[in-house]
Parts: C-alpha cells; structure tokens; sequence
C-alpha cells in the first residue's frame, strides 16, 4: 500500500458511519470504500488478534460465530487449526467486507467458512456455537450490551468467548479524556463498562489491557483489552 493510499484511509477513519438509515446501511457507506484496501492499514492499526487466536482452542468439530467478522482477517491467524473447526460463520453487517471474505474463503478453498449478512444482536446459529469472537467490532456497535447478551444465548454451556478491542479499565484522567475523544471522532466508543460487562456475564479465563502503535502517530499508543471467557450452565436459546 502507498503512502497516499493511507492517506486516504485514515481520512475516512475521521469520518465515523453516521447519517440515515439502517445499521447496516451506515456500516456499508462506511466501508464499501475500504474494503479492498482494509487488511493492509488495519493490520498496522489492531494489535493482538493473532495473540486472542492463540489463546482459543479450535477443538475437532468446533462451531465458531466471529461477530462483526469484516474480511475474515482473523482465519488467517489460525493456520492450520481451521481445518479441524466443523463451521465457522462469518458475520458482518457490510457486503463490501464480506464480498472481500468470500475471495478469502475461495482462495484458501475453505470448505467449512460461510458469509452472514446479518446484525450481532440478531443473528444466531443452526447450532449452538462453542466459540464466538469480536476482534475490533464491538466498539463499533451501539446495542453492545444486546449483542453480548445475543453471545452468550448462542454459546453453549461452557463455550468461550474471545474478545479484543479498543477500550481500557484502568486510565484515568487526561488519558481517559484524549482516548475517549479521540476514538469518537471515528464513531467508537472505548468504555470501560464493556469489559466490566464481560466480566459479570462469563467467568473469566483471561483479561489484560495492552497498548497499541497508531501509523503515523509518533509516542501516542492506543489502549486495547484482550479477554477471554466461558459461558456458566444453562439452556441454548433458539
């Protein structure tokens, strides 16, 4: 990717999904333009998703729902390990970063992977999932407590979810207010009340708070979380 072709990215960073209509109407003007391009910046940009696959077990026959999933970057990371998953979906309100999933999906010839046009809050599997994922999709989405209460209905008892994004428990102050700020300006939201939610609804396995570099950005890091955990007992809600 060219320097102008960053440029031009972080440009639209700056002007979050906002105007009429539906969710995802707003999620694909937003990204209809930068699918194509999305991976290469991003990858410099969201930190750690490659250390949250570390951390899964992709069991034999897994089910595995990856929310707000955009081009499926996050296959990449498991090498491998995807082969031994039963069914993956893919779930994402915008077509564009799903038609750039398909290519994926295509590419690698992944038999087991399949695109969901759909909404987090709403969308729920033929089985019950024994993973569910949010890499850098959570922030994004203003129903939050829906969607993770959508999560945990999917889940089997003693799934996991797996979960890495922007936000923070522990700044305080000025740090609290640029960050705050500073994501805003892109249409997220980095509360602190999402981790202490996951916290509450599943036992956790891990939680840790990181710092991530911002291209272009010189001494300013990003704050971000990683967190893992599992769903108590209780009946699959279809």
């Amino acid at each position: 990717m060219t320097f102008w072709s960053d440029v031009r990215m972080i440009w639209r960073l700056r002007m979050p999904p906002a105007g009429r209509g539906t969710c995802a109407q707003r999620m694909e003007r937003f990204y209809a333009d930068q699918a194509a391009s999305f991976d290469d910046f991003r990858d410099r940009l969201l930190h750690g998703r490659d250390t949250l696959m570390s951390f899964l077990d992709m069991r034999e026959q897994s089910v595995w729902v990856d929310m707000g999933s955009g081009t499926g970057r996050c296959l990449d990371f498991l090498g491998t390990r995807i082969h031994r998953l039963r069914k993956v979906y893919l779930v994402d309100v915008s077509r564009s970063m799903l038609d750039v999933a398909r290519k994926r999906i295509e590419i690698n010839e992944w038999q087991n992977v399949t695109t969901v046009e759909a909404e987090a809050a709403l969308f729920r599997p033929e089985e019950p999932a024994d993973l569910v994922t949010f890499s850098y999709s959570l922030c994004m989405m203003s129903d939050w407590r829906a969607v993770l209460e959508n999560a945990y209905a999917m889940l089997k008892p003693g799934g996991v979810i797996g979960v890495i994004d922007f936000g923070h428990l522990h700044l305080g102050g000025f740090a609290r207010r640029f960050w705050t700020q500073w994501f805003r300006y892109s249409g997220v939201s980095i509360l602190p009340e999402r981790i202490a939610f996951l916290q509450a609804r599943f036992q956790q396995l891990h939680c840790s708070e990181h710092r991530g570099a911002i291209p272009y950005v010189l001494y300013f890091k990003s704050p971000y979380f990683l967190f893992v955990g599992r769903r108590g007992s209780g009946s699959y809600n279809s």
